[in-house]
């Protein structure tokens, strides 16, 4: 945890909508070999794709089980909307971590399935 004006400071770029009572969380760069994508909801992966590899687009409809069980269990962790996305990494260590949350209705979809993802809309 750092000041905005550390922050700033030491990496080096503006940053917009952040004020000095902001919490931001740094961490170590790390290399991502890959990165999925999954559309989760309370206890449960709707639908998930993969976006990234070796540093560059790359899009699939499949997915590593190791990446879906981490999406899973952020589902099942924290639940900041009803349907939300989970971006999950796996490093050049073999690691899986979680990149970000972000909403589900400003994510891309690479190649997730749509369908899923409306069907379960409708029946919430």
């Amino acid at each position: 945890v750092t000041t905005l004006s550390d922050l700033k400071h030491d990496i080096g770029f503006s940053l917009c909508n952040i004020d000095d009572n902001t919490k931001v969380v740094i961490a170590p760069y790390e290399g991502i070999e890959r990165e999925w994508r999954f559309f989760v909801s309370k206890n449960k992966v709707i639908t998930g794709s993969q976006y990234h590899l070796y540093g560059k687009l790359f899009e699939s409809n499949n997915y590593d089980e190791s990446a879906y069980d981490l999406a899973l269990e952020v589902s099942n962790l924290y639940n900041p909307d009803e349907v939300f996305t989970v971006d999950i990494c796996k490093t050049y260590s073999g690691e899986y971590k979680v990149v970000e949350l972000n909403s589900f209705s400003c994510s891309g979809l690479y190649l997730c399935n749509p369908y899923k993802i409306v069907d379960f809309i409708e029946n919430i």
